[in-house]
């Protein structure tokens, strides 16, 4: 086999391994279920985002008020329940 053969073969390798890859790709791209998939998963992200600001601002709120607790000289430390059990992220 000459040189040019194996350029020949090469390529149309190259061009086979590309259009399996690329041909489903402009599909997507064409039916426009990339764009559609891409703001799912930020509608997801944003949801979770949202979740986790509220739990850090509960979090917050309740080691605030457990310190005022502490601090308050009417309550004794006994009836200041434990802090509850995180669940591990």
């Amino acid at each position: 086999m000459e040189a040019q053969d194996w350029a020949t073969i090469i390529s149309t390798i190259l061009i086979v391994l590309g259009a399996r890859d690329g041909i489903p790709r402009f599909g997507k791209w064409l039916t426009g279920a990339s764009k559609r998939r891409r703001s799912e998963v930020d509608r997801m992200a944003k949801e979770r985002d949202v979740e986790r600001t509220r739990v850090r601002i509960l979090r917050e709120a309740l080691s605030y008020h457990r310190r005022l607790l502490f601090e308050a000289p009417c309550v004794p430390r006994t009836d200041i329940p434990d802090y509850p059990e995180l669940p591990k992220e």
